[in-house]
């Protein structure tokens, strides 16, 4: 489709620049353009609670840009309609509902009506920068004061989380599978129950269907990391050194030449994204002393309404996004760095 501003015919797919986003509609006359849903300005806020296909004046469709026309070209030419049909095709949906601005929008609408095809670029590019994105994937929730564990599908994890002795520990090595499983459909749309997972003998999972994933979990509650390369993550309470009293017993075990952790605060942040290195390199045995944080990429933070935990990740934190689990919902946050 080549666009260009120009005199608009009867049936031409027609534009408006607004932002980084277009407004489609089909020409009828400057008196009808037929689109689905107002533009998505501020003005415009009341009519679009519930958009429709509605006719409206060229001044109401542009408002006060330029009107851009489209001109098949070769690929389009083989479905487009001729002007008659095309309007009549528009006017036949006039009052229609069901608007979804990636599934059926104005440019779905009008190129369906005018060329045949329902189809969107606009989504078809949306979805092209989504893919090529990095992905850095950060899912935490609490274990429920009355969490039983339940059938796992994987065998291998079943044996695991059943061979644990501790009960709170075996809990919470179930939750945070449960987890797992929402992180994964969410973010790969994998059909979980069918994976099958292997566990490395330095504890870390993997399967061959699934992105690249780490776990974590404490007493209260349970972390997921998934990403599109090498991750880790680790979840602590932050009283979790508390118990030591000084904390240079601590520091004597954590730090390497020339770092630093002279509080509470710094001891979590160390602690956790050493932990995080450790899993995203895969390591065989955790010795903090022999991990140089300035050699790996790492992100700690704090989320709302999970306060008292401390989470750092180690992988492409410049793509990551943080989801919070509470009764059955996902929803995303903005992690309080630290």
């Amino acid at each position: 489709m080549k666009w260009s501003p120009g005199q608009c015919r009867k049936g031409d797919i027609v534009r408006v620049a607004l932002g980084s986003l277009y407004h489609y509609g089909v020409f009828v006359s400057e008196d009808e353009i037929i689109q689905f849903g107002y533009p998505p300005l501020p003005e415009f806020a009341e009519q679009n609670r519930d958009p429709r296909v509605r006719a409206v004046d060229a001044d109401t469709f542009c408002c006060g840009r330029i009107i851009e026309r489209g001109e098949p070209e070769h690929g389009d030419k083989k479905t487009a309609r001729t002007p008659d049909e095309a309007v009549q095709a528009a006017r036949s949906r006039i009052g229609e509902g069901g608007y979804s601005i990636i599934h059926n929008n104005c440019e779905h609408f009008a190129r369906e009506c005018v060329l045949g095809v329902r189809m969107c670029e606009q989504e078809t590019e949306m979805r092209r920068k989504w893919q090529q994105r990095g992905i850095l994937d950060v899912f935490v929730a609490r274990i429920p004061d009355n969490a039983e564990p339940g059938p796992i599908a994987d065998p291998n994890r079943a044996a695991y989380v059943a061979e644990t002795a501790d009960e709170k520990l075996r809990i919470a090595r179930y939750c945070v599978w449960e987890l797992l499983g929402t992180a994964l459909r969410r973010c790969a749309g994998v059909d979980f129950p069918s994976l099958r997972f292997t566990r490395a003998i330095n504890g870390k999972w993997s399967s061959d269907g699934a992105p690249p994933f780490s776990l974590s979990h404490t007493k209260t509650s349970v972390c997921v990391a998934v990403s599109d390369g090498a991750v880790g993550v680790d979840i602590e309470e932050n009283d979790a050194f508390d118990r030591f009293g000084d904390p240079k017993l601590v520091t004597s075990r954590l730090l390497c030449h020339g770092e630093r952790a002279d509080s509470r605060d710094g001891i979590l942040s160390v602690w956790t994204k050493k932990e995080s290195i450790f899993k995203q390199t895969s390591g065989t045995v955790f010795e903090p002393r022999g991990i140089r944080l300035k050699r790996y990429e790492t992100a700690t933070f704090r989320l709302p309404g999970f306060e008292d935990l401390t989470v750092s990740v180690c992988g492409k934190t410049s793509a990551l996004r943080c989801y919070v689990c509470e009764g059955g919902t996902v929803r995303g946050v903005t992690p309080v760095r630290i």
